[in-house]
């Protein structure tokens, strides 16, 4: 008998204007949330500054404002038999169907999965061109997503996407 399975990613953008030297910066929060047989993996990325008192309150940010995000932190280690690096989403997409079709061939398990993105805040005048460039650069932002026939799956941002970032003056 076939077990049903599905496969999330959900991608979260958020602008948060941080509190910084009696005036506020905005920063760029990325989450991604991975949903998998009932199992969660999530990441949070955001800008490493070298001033060490941003940081410090960058830190306070990501732990308070967005601490829902790393309950999920706490499930399973998964497993990685193989690693995949896409430098598009619909490379994921492919590749999910081709590692499903060869799982479903060799155990019988029928897994389906979807993929969506949703932006969490609303545009508003001041900082349209930035999201515009979120979305025009995340279809080629490189994923690490590691595939293994136990039913263990893992996104990530590799290191080449934070720098891509950073040459596009991104943060400027």
């Amino acid at each position: 008998m076939s077990k049903a399975s599905n496969v999330e990613l959900l991608n979260f953008y958020s602008l948060v204007k941080v509190p910084f030297k009696y005036a506020h910066k905005e920063v760029l929060f990325s989450i991604s949330i991975l949903y998998f047989n009932g199992k969660t993996k999530s990441y949070v990325h955001y800008h490493k500054f070298e001033d060490e008192e941003l940081q410090t309150v960058l830190g306070y940010v990501v732990s308070e404002s967005l601490a829902w995000t790393f309950g999920s932190l706490k499930t399973d280690k998964f497993t990685v038999n193989q690693n995949f690096i896409f430098n598009t989403v619909q490379e994921v997409e492919k590749s999910l169907k081709e590692q499903i079709n060869a799982l479903y061939k060799s155990t019988g398990i029928n897994a389906k999965f979807s993929m969506q993105y949703a932006l969490k805040d609303k545009p508003s005048a001041e900082n349209n061109d930035l999201l515009e460039k979120i979305f025009a650069i995340d279809k080629m932002l490189p994923f690490a997503f590691t595939f293994n026939n136990n039913g263990g799956y893992e996104v990530a941002l590799k290191e080449c996407s934070l720098k891509l970032i950073n040459d596009i003056g991104f943060f400027a």
